[in-house]
């Protein structure tokens, strides 16, 4: 019988036929076959896609076959030459062992392995070919045997020599190391790990010697896949290669190709799991073209897969690979097309962890506008994907990126209920999701009310540091929820005062956090919560208040027009709390972080200038970021050239030319951090773009964008309002619309009589006087 491998892109009726022609030819003559008729038999199915196999699940000719075979070779295993077991055993690894036949295929494979006798097999031996071994190595990994198998590769180690003879074969070689740590992965055996059992344990210590002795050669002419395999299998065996990963970031522009995203994922996580120092490998992925490496095409399943991977380690590493990251951003839906929950998920956390790091070297945030809201638009069908660590990811990356994210919001209120048990590891999850509540404002009584249900699970959970509970606190008290939930809220600070009595370290940020549980708890419950150590006390004092705020320039204006108005004595920094003795047992500095801008004492009147910090991006419409996306992608290829300008012109915000620095120029940070939650600062207004569905043109993008007060601002208001206290609110993005200083005293004017009810005293013929002079000056320029 004659076999061949399919074409390269076969139709699935001819894929097919062949299957059929192999059983019916095999079912008819498979008393006659010779170990030659059986390998070929074998190769013919293996090579064919397992999608075409799987069809035939249930046919009893496969099985059948299969059975007949796996009998065979475990009782005449001397019958087959080392050529044909290995080509069969490489068809088993193919369809896998879901067609075993009463567990003969795992006898079968304990005869093969010489795991049934511990004897070196008979086909073993310094005469085998590489491409043998490398075969029969792989089929041993794949099919997941129930037993390891040490001796086995023991054996495989000692022929060392003869995988490296010159001129060695990379994949086979990768085969090899890749099987080893697939079986040590199987059976549970971790890197750097020891174990009772070490016999167990599968070591190949002289094939890892005599790759780093090759390691420059095997790296010239391996692919892709085959380093990634071995850079991967490098980390899981808890082997040091530092000769392979140095070779290795000399290939670093040959490897990071499109074509290879599986394998640049995998050598990216294999560096940093590692702690490799790669330079060429790093300057290469941050300066890699994004809008290239995706391509134009729809990514497949298993792209998709890689590309998450490959985000999450880029994220670690702490690459600002500005271009991928805005081609994700720009390529939203292709991105979100095929891609499992997990993965979504992983990628908007990669799009979080690193917006500090392209502040820190660009002095601007990731773009990342278009994908979170791609996935607000589609989550009906990705929330059900989401496992909980990934809507925790999801919900801990909004947060951060301030984003509200209102259809998520719903459906996961709606689905609340869903999450019947929380199991042990859970509560980091689920601190994630309830400081997004937190910052975004929005109280859910069906989230609270599981965390009630499950406190005894989340106090007993030894994986549960004083961080999760912090953050359950927090959220309850920054939601104003303390009564509601008071057993919970005493029982998670007692929780964290023990932590902390065990030196559990808390950041800055950490610090502040407590105090305002402890403060506002004391402010809301009848009964103070258990009063921390002086020690402790004192820390959150100096660290909540050891950094000086600055002002920024818009509140610095906000300040200096308020005294033009004449609305009474200005006093900065200013705590009501405990100006209404809410908090007698602090004082203004110790609540500094609770405090306003400003206010006017005598008339409870509150001041306060909203930066950007106050503020959550939030979109409208149900299918305007959708059109926003598509027009704009294809706003950018006109821009570039790549598509012909029609007739109908109109405006459209493109990408600046002189890229996002350039925008950036002369700005201070509260300016870009405007900029970039409102989706500016990448952005200019071109001339000569047409709308791709001929309807009308128009500024999209504020209108698709608008803000929100995040959770910190409306608790200071609820608050404040609360206290009878009236409250002169300016966003910052009102306050910027104001181009001249008439503008700018009538819009404060405005503000202040609409918070007191009261006609501001300025004069107005003094605001006419400025009005003059400004228009004076304006002719004469």
């Amino acid at each position: 019988m004659s076999l061949s491998a399919p074409s390269s892109s076969p139709t699935k009726r001819s894929l097919k036929c062949s299957m059929e022609g192999m059983l019916d030819y095999g079912v008819k003559k498979h008393e006659y076959y010779d170990e030659i008729n059986w390998s070929t038999w074998m190769v013919g199915v293996g090579r064919l896609p397992r999608r075409v196999i799987r069809e035939y699940k249930d046919d009893g000719r496969l099985r059948l076959l299969v059975g007949k075979l796996c009998m065979i070779i475990g009782s005449n295993i001397h019958y087959f030459g080392p050529r044909q077991l290995s080509n069969i055993v490489h068809g088993w690894g193919k369809i896998g062992r879901e067609w075993d036949v009463d567990g003969v295929m795992v006898k079968a494979m304990k005869e093969v392995t010489g795991e049934s006798t511990g004897d070196i097999p008979t086909w073993c031996n310094e005469d085998t070919s590489p491409i043998t071994i490398s075969n029969i190595c792989w089929a041993t990994a794949k099919l997941d045997l129930p037993f390891p198998v040490p001796s086995f590769f023991r054996h495989i180690d000692s022929l060392s020599h003869v995988l490296f003879s010159p001129p060695f074969e990379p994949q086979s070689i990768s085969n090899v190391i890749w099987s080893a740590a697939r079986v040590n992965e199987h059976h549970g055996f971790l890197p750097n790990e020891r174990y009772d059992g070490d016999t167990m344990h599968v070591k190949i210590p002289r094939i890892w010697e005599a790759m780093e002795e090759n390691a420059v050669e095997f790296t010239e002419r391996a692919s892709p896949q085959s380093i990634s395999v071995v850079a991967l299998a490098c980390y899981k065996m808890g082997v040091d290669c530092e000769k392979l990963f140095g070779a290795i970031d000399e290939q670093a522009d040959r490897l990071v190709q499109r074509d290879s995203m599986q394998a640049v994922s995998n050598l990216v996580y294999a560096v940093y799991k590692g702690g490799y120092k790669m330079e060429k490998l790093n300057q290469k992925i941050e300066l890699l073209d994004g809008d290239e490496f995706l391509g134009n095409s729809t990514l497949t399943a298993s792209q998709c897969q890689s590309l998450s991977n490959l985000c999450w380690s880029i994220s670690r590493l702490s690459i600002p690979a500005s271009s991928l990251f805005r081609s994700i951003n720009d390529n939203a839906e292709l991105v979100l097309e095929k891609n499992a929950g997990q993965g979504i998920s992983t990628i908007a956390w990669a799009f979080a962890v690193l917006d500090d790091v392209f502040w820190a070297k660009h002095r601007h945030g990731i773009e990342s506008h278009d994908f979170f809201q791609a996935i607000d638009d589609d989550i009906e069908r990705i929330y059900p994907l989401l496992s909980l660590e990934g809507l925790s990811n999801l919900l801990y990356a909004a947060a951060t990126l301030d984003y509200e994210m209102p259809s998520l919001l719903k459906v996961f209120s709606s689905n609340i209920s869903d999450i019947k048990k929380i199991g042990p590891g859970d509560g980091r999850g689920l601190s994630n999701i309830s400081w997004y509540l937190a910052k975004t404002g929005h109280y859910d009584a069906g989230f609270f009310s599981l965390l009630e249900k499950n406190k005894a699970q989340l106090m007993n959970d030894d994986t549960t540091n004083g961080k999760v509970f912090l953050s359950f606190a927090w959220s309850i008290c920054l939601l104003l929820a303390c009564e509601k939930h008071e057993s919970l809220l005493r029982d998670m600070w007692d929780k964290i005062l023990l932590l902390r009595e065990s030196r559990e370290s808390l950041t800055k940020v950490e610090l502040t956090m407590a105090l305002q549980v402890y403060t506002t708890a004391g402010v809301y419950l009848s009964t103070p919560l258990t009063e921390p150590s002086s020690e402790f006390l004192e820390e959150m004092k100096v660290q909540a208040t050891s950094t000086k705020i600055s002002g920024s320039r818009g509140q610095d204006e906000v300040m200096g027009y308020t005294e033009i108005l004449n609305v009474g004595r200005v006093e900065e920094e200013v705590s009501p709390w405990t100006i209404d003795s809410l908090a007698p047992a602090l004082s203004d500095s110790d609540v500094k972080f609770l405090s306003i801008d400003a206010a006017i004492v005598s008339e409870k009147l509150a001041i306060e200038y909203n930066g950007p910090g106050h503020f959550l991006t939030t979109w409208k419409g149900e299918d305007g970021g959708k059109r926003w996306r598509k027009a704009k992608r294809k706003a950018r290829d006109i821009v570039q050239g790549k598509e012909r300008v029609e007739e109908r012109k109109w405006k459209k915000i493109v990408r600046s030319e002189g890229g996002i620095d350039k925008v950036m120029e002369g700005l201070d940070d509260d300016d870009k951090f405007g900029k970039k939650k409102l989706g500016w600062f990448e952005f200019e207004e071109v001339e000569d773009v047409e709308e791709e569905d001929g309807g009308e043109g128009g500024d999209w993008r504020r209108d698709e964008f608008t803000l929100v007060e995040n959770g910190v601002t409306k608790y200071k208001k609820k608050i404040l309002s609360e206290l009878g206290w009236n409250l002169v609110s300016v966003p910052f993005y009102e306050w910027a619309e104001m181009e001249t200083e008439i503008e700018k005293e009538m819009y404060l004017r405005r503000k202040f009589e609409e918070a007191t009810g009261k006609e501001c005293k300025v004069e107005i013929t003094e605001i006419e006087k400025k009005k003059e002079e400004e228009e004076e000056r304006d002719r004469e320029r």
